[in-house]
């Protein structure tokens, strides 16, 4: 059987209300296995897009998707990665927001292991 372990590192612009969290399930399940990711984004008229990615630390699976963002999108948004091989993966979300210039705002990470 093959488990999924999480550990959640959140790095935020502002201390006492976070702009961007992750959330990643099922707990545990048999590799290969599909991941869903629940990612809440505080809305905002300077918010632009949010950049989501899963890498493998010793393999080459790596997924990028990008979600355009404005003051009306939903604060809570639902990503699935289906068929994930066993491995160490990172799970990485980056908020971009824009004011003139593009800058990153906020990011979320999450380590998950399949064994």
């Amino acid at each position: 059987m093959t488990k999924i372990l999480f550990a959640l590192l959140l790095v935020s612009t502002l201390a006492t209300s976070p702009l961007l969290t992750l959330a990643v399930s099922p707990n545990s399940c048999i590799a290969p296995c599909s991941l869903q990711v629940r990612l809440s984004i505080e809305p905002a008229r300077d918010n632009e897009k949010v950049m989501l990615e899963l890498e493998a630390d010793d393999t080459d699976y790596y997924r990028l998707s990008e979600l355009p963002l404005n003051e009306r999108s939903p604060k809570t948004t639902y990503i699935r990665y289906p068929d994930v091989p066993a491995g160490v993966f990172t799970l990485t979300a980056r908020l971009i927001k824009h004011e003139g210039r593009t800058w990153m705002a906020a990011e979320a990470r999450k380590m998950v292991v399949v064994r």
